[in-house]
């Protein structure tokens, strides 16, 4: 039975998910702050970038660096994150979790695996350049021979924490980690037995095997890890706020449409009231022209010709009429008007 593991408090670099370079480049960015000290490096990660877990590595095992490094394992490492694992001077892995150590295999365009018999020159180099580089870190670590590692690797599959210990990829397990395991990506669970692998995409102008040794024009990771129970729930619980926040945007949408609906109307009643307030006024504007014409022209009292017959209300019979003069009546049409008037504005 694997020895338990007793970890001292250390300072952390903590490596998660998918290994990118740019995820090594800030990994290496935080180790450099622990130059000349311990630092305990926490995996859970299905791998990445072979570039880049080799770079992570490199820096570890520099002496220069002066960074003695710790890694533990919770839930999982593989790929690219045994390789950075298998770099560090000592190796933990929680109780439950697995590891996985395995060849590069070549990918097109569209993520399908290119056949061996299919690879050009070219892909084979860079392929065998990985692996070989994989070898020699994983054979330094456990002990095994090259052709051990090389076997082991054909297999591609999860090893358990305690197949892990007792082929030297650690030194220990970590019994309180077997809580946090349980939540780790297992593939080997799954109806999917299938294990994600690197993906190598070959840039053709490479011309020798040094530069894909530094890396050069290639960039190498994993297709997209799959989604464990609580990635399900998380994704359900996404679609949830999603739906509501949809929602709410047409909800907002609609009231926005309304409130512009209810500003044009009132903007139409707007100006239809100023259209009748502007006649209103160009209306009492002339009335009160009128009135100060009437002011400048006194009315005289006219008093009909002896004769005149005046007819009475309720009276059947006229006696006698009498015409009007023009001025007369022009005269009496504006009192009567005036009158109307000022009885209209009494009114109001």
């Amino acid at each position: 039975m694997a020895k338990a593991a007793v970890l001292q408090e250390l300072p952390e670099v903590r490596i998660l998910g998918e290994i990118t370079a740019l995820s090594a480049q800030l990994c290496i960015d935080e180790l450099s702050a622990y130059r000349g000290q311990t630092v305990a490096i926490s995996i859970f990660s299905d791998g990445g970038d072979a570039f880049g877990g080799n770079a992570v590595a490199a820096y570890i095992s520099n002496p220069a660096n002066g960074i003695t490094a710790e890694a533990r394992v919770y839930g999982n490492a593989s790929s690219a994150a045994m390789i950075i694992a298998a770099a560090c001077a000592r190796a933990y892995i929680s109780s439950g979790a697995f590891a996985l150590v395995h060849k590069a295999r070549a990918f097109d365009s569209d993520g399908v695996a290119i056949a061996d018999g299919d690879l050009d020159k070219e892909q084979r180099n860079i392929l065998d350049a990985i692996n070989a580089e994989q070898v020699r870190l994983f054979a330094r670590r456990t002990g095994m021979t090259p052709s051990a590692v090389g076997k082991l690797m054909e297999q591609d599959r999860l090893m358990p924490s305690d197949e892990a210990v007792d082929k030297g990829f650690f030194d220990g397990i970590i019994e309180l980690g077997a809580r946090i395991a349980a939540y780790s990506k297992i593939n080997s669970m799954s109806e999917n037995k299938q294990v994600r692998s690197f993906k190598v995409k070959v840039a053709r102008t490479i011309d020798n095997i040094g530069a894909i040794a530094t890396g050069g024009e290639v960039t190498v990771e994993i297709p997209e890890a799959e989604i464990d129970a609580n990635g399900a729930q998380r994704i359900t619980e996404l679609d949830a706020s999603i739906a509501a926040l949809t929602k709410e945007r047409d909800e907002l949408k609609a009231a926005k449409e309304e409130a512009e609906r209810i500003n044009a109307e009132a903007t139409a009643a707007k100006e239809a009231l100023d259209t009748e307030v502007k006649a209103a006024r160009e209306e009492a504007a002339k009335f009160k022209a009128e009135v100060e014409t009437l002011k400048k022209t006194p009315i005289k009292a006219v008093t009909p010709p002896a004769g005149t017959a005046v007819v009475v209300p309720g009276n059947e019979e006229q006696k006698e009429t009498r015409n009007m003069s023009a001025e007369e009546q022009r005269i009496n049409s504006v009192i009567e008007r005036q009158n109307r008037f000022f009885a209209e504005r009494d009114k109001k």
